[in-house]
């Protein structure tokens, strides 16, 4: 009897061992699962924010990856400056049906803040519902109309720091450890790489601001260059207002007077045209914005400032434009403003190179525009300005080389017209013949 219980004890252990060791079996299995889809995870975040522009977009990616992974319900990063807590990116929030747009609201340091207490503690914390819970304010940054659970941690690397809050439906709240757990680990490993993207973004944003900065000192050094042209277009009318003026004056009832009152109207509107132009195109390129244009527009408004002065040096300019058969002009997707700037340096290069052409030939200036194949607009800008030999053609678009002397150019306008090219996803090229001339090419997307 003994020895039978003996056995019957053994079959029960072996029972015993046998379901703890499926149960582990079934636990590293889920493990190695786990482990997997964070690595997917992680790859996946990597890819998106390698293609990123921006810091909060990076981090609206994160989040909007991490939502999907671990099927949050919505998600916040919180940056803290000047004492307060400010929403910088979010995911799974929608906007306004009204107005379009997704407000937060902002958060100071108080002792019912979750990000304070989580910016204080600096490590993670799992509230199992943050809508009952009487340590925090439900309402920190938005309304929160629903019950659910939280996790929220902090991070901290070199440049970057803020507060992560992600919010889950009340069922999953079991699995809060786990997943803080599987956050923590990510984290650990995904981290580093933020930090050098963050730092990346920034220098990219640096230069921009430095572009943007040696862009608007290109304009102004060419509104002191079209000052000739400026004073053309305004003197004109200006003296047929006095004259007009005068005659209205000497002669009150005469029947002409109508006329002359409308023609001084004209002038006045002429003057004002003028002078609108020079405010658009003297202000910061950070306030304007690409929209749909006729690609001819920019070149006119060039050629209308610049003509004056060209005259006063025996330059002739011809424009030769290609109108689509399908529509009467070519548009494009870009910034009128920043387009003209580019024409312009290319025409007061010529007229500055003109004056080294010692002969008697006719200087002359083409610009001609034509549609390509697979909707391109090409823009052909030719000079018999002399050209240039090779290893200054090599240079031409590097910033500050310039072959004028001590005072008479920047250096900057032939490398900001190859930026402002490039902004608008186009590509400008140069060829030149030492003795004649300067040819450059524009190629621009059409917009039909």
């Amino acid at each position: 009897m003994e020895n039978q219980n003996k056995n019957i004890n053994k079959d029960l252990n072996k029972d015993i061992n046998s379901n703890e060791l499926l149960e582990r079996i079934e636990i590293l299995e889920h493990e190695l699962q786990e482990t997997a889809n964070s690595f997917d995870t992680l790859i996946e975040i990597l890819t998106e924010i390698a293609t990123t522009d921006s810091v909060e977009n990076m981090f609206k990616g994160l989040l909007s990856i991490l939502n999907n992974r671990f099927h949050f319900i919505k998600s916040l990063f919180i940056t803290y400056e000047h004492e307060t807590f400010k929403v910088m990116a979010n995911a799974g929030f929608k906007e306004d049906s009204i107005t379009n747009k997704l407000t937060f609201k902002t958060s100071k340091q108080s002792n019912n803040s979750l990000a304070w207490c989580i910016y204080n503690l600096k490590s993670f914390m799992t509230i199992k519902n943050l809508f009952t819970d009487p340590r925090f304010n439900k309402d920190e940054f938005f309304e929160q109309d629903f019950a659910a659970s939280a996790i929220a941690f902090y991070l901290e690397q070199d440049k970057i720091s803020g507060v992560f809050i992600f919010y889950l439906e009340l069922e999953n709240s079991k699995y809060l450890r786990h997943i803080s757990n599987n956050l923590d680990m990510l984290f650990s490993v995904l981290s580093p790489h933020l930090a050098k993207f963050v730092s990346h973004l920034q220098a990219v944003k640096d230069k921009q601001i430095i572009q943007e900065q040696l862009i608007q000192s290109g304009k102004l050094a060419s509104l002191g260059m079209m000052v000739a042209g400026i004073a053309h277009e305004l003197n004109n009318p200006l003296f047929a207002i006095m004259a007009l003026a005068q005659n209205i004056q000497m002669k009150p009832q005469a029947e002409k007077v109508p006329l002359w009152a409308m023609q001084i109207v004209q002038s006045t509107e002429r003057m004002d045209k003028v002078i609108k132009h020079l405010k658009i195109f003297s202000r910061k390129s950070d306030e304007l914005s690409f929209k749909k244009i006729n690609i001819h527009d920019p070149i006119l408004e060039a050629h209308n400032l610049l003509a004056p002065l060209l005259k006063q040096e025996n330059i002739s300019i011809e424009l030769k434009f290609k109108f689509a058969t399908t529509i009467s002009e070519l548009k494009c997707f870009g910034d009128a403003v920043q387009l003209e700037s580019v024409f312009q340096n290319l025409i007061s290069n010529s007229k500055d190179a003109f004056e080294n052409i010692k002969d008697n030939r006719k200087k002359q200036i083409t610009i001609e525009t034509q549609l390509q194949e697979d909707n391109i607009i090409k823009i052909i800008y030719i000079d018999n300005a002399g050209g240039m030999p090779q290893e200054i053609m090599d240079k031409i678009f590097d910033p500050f080389f310039t072959t004028k002397g001590v005072g008479k150019g920047t250096g900057l306008g032939m490398s900001l017209s190859y930026e402002i090219i490039k902004q608008h996803s186009g590509k400008i090229f140069v060829k030149s013949t030492v003795g004649e001339g300067t040819t450059f090419e524009i190629f621009l997307s059409c917009f039909l």
